[in-house]
């Protein structure tokens, strides 16, 4: 009884390990193969007690999107103001603020090996009990 407990927690994050890497993938990408536009911030979303920028961005064909800042403690960016924004020209939705790009990117990458290790760990425990 005690290996399905254990097989599923190693599922659960195994599942939670999948989707995290899926994101490292998309950022990656998006760093390597984007295209750069500029973006105008057109407001804030706050939250209790964060805060973090949203940008719109056009593409050469005329179609406008948003993209978020990271939630950050302090005000990232004033309203108006421009900044470089990445998008991936197969799916302009998908996209990242430049200057958050690489923060972005270590913290899925830390969280990813994190979750990753612990279905390892269960699965390895199994093994020994």
């Amino acid at each position: 009884m005690g290996g399905i407990i254990y097989l599923c927690i190693a599922g659960l994050f195994l599942a939670l390990a999948a989707k995290l890497w899926h994101g490292v993938f998309v950022l990656s990408r998006l760093r390597k193969s984007g295209v750069i536009t500029e973006g105008r911030c057109t407001h804030h979303e706050w939250g209790e007690d964060s805060v973090g920028a949203v940008f719109e961005y056009a593409t050469p064909d005329g179609r406008t999107f948003t993209v978020s800042s990271g939630k950050e403690q302090t005000l990232p960016f004033e309203m108006s103001a421009r900044t470089d924004i990445v998008y991936d020209p197969a799916k302009p939705s998908r996209s990242a603020v430049t200057a958050h790009l690489a923060g972005e990117l270590r913290t899925l990458w830390m969280s990813a090996f994190a979750v990753t290790a612990v279905p390892i760990f269960v699965l390895l425990a199994m093994l020994v009990l």
